[in-house]
């Protein structure tokens, strides 16, 4: 029973053991399961990461290669923008050395017709002097027969009869009826100069008497005689090239004073106007005269030549007689310098007389090669003129507004002067004030304008355009003088923007008689219901310099077709003096001519700058049914805004093809020309826009010559809507010349004047395009341009300012133009920051980190931008087809 009890134990006991051992096993397997599924997971991480960091390395490895092929296209970019930018200044330079080439040719033919004209003139001249000559002779005789007759007699009546004193110069002429009262004004004052002239004279000889009893004065004397002659004499062009010679003059001058403060003369003797009169160191104003008369001299002498140089004399001098130390109880000396104005010069001041007589001469300042003997030659009279005309421009033209001394000799006298030779009656009007008058105009428009403004543009005016008729028809000086109106035009983009829009209504105007004549509809019934009003707008931009594109344009703006097809631009008679007006009453005189306006059957000339214009008709419209059209820079409509914000704001829209956004700029890599032309006036114009228009004005202010807009609060809440037209959308719409061909060319061989017109300058611009850019082939018909203007002109026309089909355009951006930057003016910038912007508008919020306000909703601009149109090649056919038809 033991043994059984124990057996079973031991049983139950094995049997424990072996359940323990299967749970073992079970557990064991379990545990093995679970390394086994970890190990799993394990390396199934390794492989996400090991592959994570594969397609890590290969992004980034690409992200590398991007960078360095971005690197490359941008080195690349830039140096195709420097062999640009090197190409164009190449073709500017030789564009500039053809124009220089031209003037020079031009400028010796002149003086070829002028040199031809002076031999004439002295063989005339020649053969009257010997004609005078034997009449002289014949005279002589019969006067010496005359008075051996008169002697006999006078000798058997024992009483001799008395002979009549002949007038003088001065008599001969004061009787003539036709001096009028301010001629006889002119006169007495002529003459009262003519006796100051008369008085330094006598203080000449006064002082050489004095030398003699003074050793010590003859010889300080003749040393600063010397050192004035010597010191006017260099006196040279050119910043700060005039310190050690002014300084000079002053020494001279103040040591004089010093050293010798007697003997004295009368101040009365030597000052035109009455004054209480003073006594003055008689050195002091002898040498005042040796100074004017050096003045004089080197007048006539370099600035006939040069005219430019009379400037730097012409400051130094007013200089001379303004400073403080010179004057005598507050009064300029400066009248010592203008009797010999009066002596050698005389039609400054209004004096007229005739060139074929010797009195007349002498009144004319005709001066003679020695006292009493001949007369010097036209040539020589006329260099005198020349160099006192630009001489008296230089002294009476100066500008004193920011200088301590006062003015001696203001601006009004530059005035009289020009009225004093306009006012010369028509048949009196000779060779002499032609060249005088040319010579006070000449490199003095400038200045004339600073001081007169708008009605020295009316002066002006009259002067090169109605005046030279007054003279004779072969008048070489006639001419000059009518060129010179000539050579301030071309000198601006005005006189080509006139003779370009009055050309191209001259050709439609032959357009439509053509097509009447062969049965075609005429077209162009726009200027038929409402004539167009073409007015001149601003010939500066108001910052930066004026930019031109003759490089592309040509030198008239339109491919230089008014030279290779003359026959259809308008004749100069039509246009040149269209937007004139004439001087009123007065500015001259009742002599002033006026000239009937002219008409046209197209257009309405306007005589009122283009921004008067644009705001009459904005005033006399209701709101927001005028759209303003911008296809060039804003400098007309920045003028137009500041003169009357408030009426400009009437305009529905203003639309503004100009700019560059997020591609590269044609001028620079960043600024499209029309904005870089003037990028002050974009950014006034484009702050109308702005709820505060002053956050986004130039920082400058009155700088630019405009008025600032009134505060917000007076502006109310209307803006101007301003849509812009950059190069983003309008570089892509092209036309190609197989386009105009195709569409041309059959009606130019029909006659058509419009469409030989217009291939001249598009065949121009073609040629150009390919001339500057890579990738086209010479006289291809691939070649295309881009209709930057007309795309703004198309949304114009298509949508009426309003949302259309096809047509996309972003409202409100925050377009603001970079003005100052040495290398970003004319930059439309625009934040691409994914910054939050501010959302009320009522509530004055500052965001921390935002400098210019750029995301306030209270400040910066709120421009439309066009982002997409129709379609890229449908404009060119529309266009095509608007113009010449189906």
């Amino acid at each position: 029973l033991l043994w059984e009890l124990s057996r079973l134990a031991l049983a139950e006991q094995e049997e424990s053991l072996e359940r323990l051992d299967q749970a073992c096993r079970e557990r064991g397997a379990v545990l093995k399961s679970a390394l086994d599924e970890a190990a799993a997971r394990h390396d199934k991480v390794r492989r996400d990461a090991e592959a994570e960091g594969a397609r890590i390395e290969q992004e980034r490895q690409q992200a590398k290669a991007r960078r360095e092929a971005e690197h490359r296209r941008q080195e690349e970019r830039e140096r195709e923008a420097e062999a640009e930018r090197e190409r164009i200044e190449r073709q500017r330079a030789a564009t500039q050395r053809a124009e220089r080439a031209a003037t020079q040719e031009r400028e010796a033919e002149e003086a070829r017709i002028k040199a031809e004209k002076d031999r004439q003139d002295a063989q005339k001249a020649k053969a009257k002097r010997e004609e005078e000559e034997k009449e002289a002779a014949a005279r002589k005789k019969v006067e010496e027969e005359r008075r051996i007759k008169e002697a006999a007699t006078a000798a058997a009546r024992s009483v001799p009869k008395p002979q009549p004193t002949p007038p003088t110069a001065g008599q001969a002429v004061a009787n003539t009826p036709q001096r009028t009262q301010r001629d006889s004004e002119r006169e007495k004052e002529h003459q009262r100069y003519l006796e100051i002239h008369k008085t330094l004279k006598q203080l000449r000889e006064f002082m050489g008497q004095q030398s003699k009893l003074n050793a010590k004065l003859k010889t300080k004397m003749g040393d600063m005689r010397r050192e004035l002659r010597k010191s006017v004499g260099q006196l040279r062009e050119g910043r700060g090239a005039n310190i050690k010679q002014n300084k000079a003059i002053g020494d001279t001058l103040g040591e004089a004073l010093a050293l010798f403060p007697e003997p004295k003369i009368s101040l009365a003797t030597l000052v035109a106007r009455p004054i209480q009169d003073v006594q003055v160191p008689a050195l002091f104003v002898y040498l005042l005269n040796h100074f004017a008369k050096a003045v004089i001299a080197q007048f006539i002498k370099e600035a006939a030549v040069s005219p430019t140089i009379a400037d730097p004399i012409g400051t130094a001098t007013v200089n001379v007689f303004a400073k403080k130390e010179h004057l005598v109880n507050g009064i300029s000396l400066i009248d010592i310098l203008i009797a010999k104005f009066h002596r050698v010069c005389p039609p400054l001041f209004g004096i007229y007389g005739s060139e074929r007589t010797d009195q007349g001469r002498e009144r004319l300042g005709w001066w003679r090669e020695y006292p009493g003997g001949p007369f010097v030659s036209t040539q020589m009279h006329q260099d005198r003129m020349t160099g006192l005309g630009a001489g008296y421009a230089a002294i009476s033209l100066r500008n004193f507004e920011t200088s301590r001394m006062t003015n001696s000799y203001p601006p009004y006298h530059y005035w009289r002067a020009l009225a004093g030779i306009l006012n010369v009656p028509a048949g009196q009007v000779t060779d002499t004030h032609l060249v005088l008058l040319r010579a006070l105009l000449s490199n003095s428009e400038a200045r004339f304008f600073h001081f007169y403004g708008e009605s020295a543009k009316q002066l002006l005016q009259f002067a090169v355009n109605e005046y030279p008729k007054r003279a004779s028809k072969d008048s070489v000086a006639a001419t000059l003088l009518s060129n010179l109106g000539n050579t301030w035009r071309k000198d601006k983009k005005l006189y080509f923007c006139l003779r370009n829009a009055v050309s191209m209504f001259h050709v439609i105007k032959k357009e439509m008689q053509w097509r009447k004549e062969h049965g075609r509809p005429e077209g162009f019934e726009a200027p038929k219901k409402s004539k167009p009003v073409i007015a001149v707008g601003a010939d500066e931009p108001l910052g930066g310099e004026r930019l031109q594109a003759a490089y592309y344009h040509g030198a008239d703006g339109l491919g230089n077709v008014h030279t290779s097809h003359p026959h259809h631009s308008s004749p100069s008679s039509t246009w040149q003096h269209l937007f004139d007006r004439p001087p009123p009453d007065t500015l001259l005189s009742s002599t002033a001519p006026t000239k009937p306006s002219p008409t046209s059957p197209l257009f309405t000339p306007s005589s009122n700058p283009s921004h008067l214009e644009i705001l009459a008709l904005l005033d006399n419209s209701p709101p927001n049914t005028i759209t303003l059209i911008a296809i060039g820079p804003l400098t007309t409509f920045a003028t137009a805004a500041a003169h009357s914000p408030l009426t400009f704001l009437k305009a529905k829209s203003l639309l503004v093809m100009g700019g560059a956004i997020a591609v590269p700029g044609n001028m620079t890599p960043v600024a499209e020309f029309n904005t870089i032309a003037d990028a002050v006036a974009a950014a006034r114009v484009y702050a109308l826009s702005s709820p505060d228009p002053a956050s986004t004005m130039p920082p400058f202010g009155s700088a630019t010559g405009l008025k600032d807009y009134p505060p917000k609060e007076q502006l109310g809440e209307r803006r101007l809507r301003v849509v812009k037209f950059p190069l983003d959308v309008t570089t892509g719409h092209s036309l190609r010349r197989d386009e105009v061909e195709g569409k041309l060319n059959p009606l130019r061989d029909a006659g058509s004047p419009l469409a030989e017109w217009v291939l001249a300058f598009m065949e121009h611009s073609f040629r150009t395009t390919e001339r500057l850019n890579e990738g086209f082939e010479p006289g291809g018909g691939g070649t295309w341009i881009s209709l930057h203007d007309p795309v703004v002109l198309w949304y114009a026309v298509k949508t009426g300012g309003e949302e259309k089909e096809g047509w996309v355009v972003k409202r409100g951006e925050d377009i603001r133009v970079e003005m100052m930057g040495q290398w970003t003016r004319g930059m439309c910038v625009v934040d691409m920051r994914d910054r939050i912007k501010g959302l009320d508008e009522e509530v004055e919020v500052e965001v921390e980190g935002d400098m210019g306000d750029w995301l306030s909703p209270r400040k910066g601009n709120r421009v439309d931008r066009c982002v997409k149109t129709p379609g890229e090649r449908v404009l060119a056919g529309e266009l095509l087809e608007t113009v010449f038809g189906e």
